[in-house]
């Protein structure tokens, strides 16, 4: 038993010399390798230019070329999507909508999504929570959660049944963005949770995004 622990403690020294120096040769040769790697794979192998290679989906589109939708509260109001839920962490719509003389958008609120508007063209006037408030053309108004809004571009008194009036009144156009709350997609147990992965990617997001390039025309 002497003899044990005497060669014990004349090899306990050695032991950890060899695991540190093991250590240190294995994290040295990690780098190493790295720095191989960068300096002799192309930048282009590196970080593909090709958008069915990447994580997330890069493109150039023109507005005026996306198809028409309703609004899904009011379909007769029309709008362009150019991003999709699902395309871009934590945004679940990025649009641009025009709202004809005398249309109105339905009150409605969000529970968890916030919404900024940018007036890119006209006048009208945005009710927040039971306000009306008069906006025009380069304004900007967020909405936070939870807040009652509507939208409108209402024609002059009188107006209402005047054709004339009505195509001398100009269109309201509205870009807008809906953000979702990043709890939301965290919580397992909420709809977005369930349906969205890692950080808000929605499952199969790249061949979305590549289908969506392909039905606007635009190089993948």
């Amino acid at each position: 038993m002497a003899v044990w622990r005497t060669l014990m403690r004349e090899l306990t020294v050695p032991l950890y010399v060899l695991l540190i120096t093991t250590g240190c040769c294995m994290v040295a040769s990690f780098y190493l390798g790295l720095i191989v790697w960068v300096e002799t794979t192309p930048h282009h192998k590196r970080f593909p230019k090709k958008a069915k290679d990447r994580f997330y989906q890069s493109f150039i589109v023109n507005v005026s070329r996306l198809k028409e939708e309703g609004l899904e509260l009011d379909p007769e109001i029309k709008r362009r999507v150019i991003l999709k839920d699902g395309m871009v962490p934590y945004l679940t719509n990025f649009s641009q909508a025009t709202l004809k003389p005398g249309d109105a958008c339905s009150e409605h609120r969000h529970s968890t999504m916030h919404e900024v508007f940018l007036v890119e063209k006209g006048a009208g006037t945005f009710r927040i929570d039971g306000d009306d408030h008069p906006v025009k053309a380069g304004d900007c108004v967020y909405i936070a959660p939870t807040i009652s809004h509507a939208m409108s571009n209402p024609l002059p008194e009188g107006a209402k049944n005047d054709a004339q009036a009505k195509a001398a009144h100009e269109d309201m156009v509205l870009t807008y963005m809906r953000v979702t709350d990043p709890s939301e997609f965290a919580n397992p147990m909420s709809p977005r949770g369930k349906s969205h992965g890692f950080r808000g990617r929605k499952a199969g997001n790249t061949e979305k995004a590549a289908e969506y390039n392909r039905s606007v025309s635009m190089p993948t």
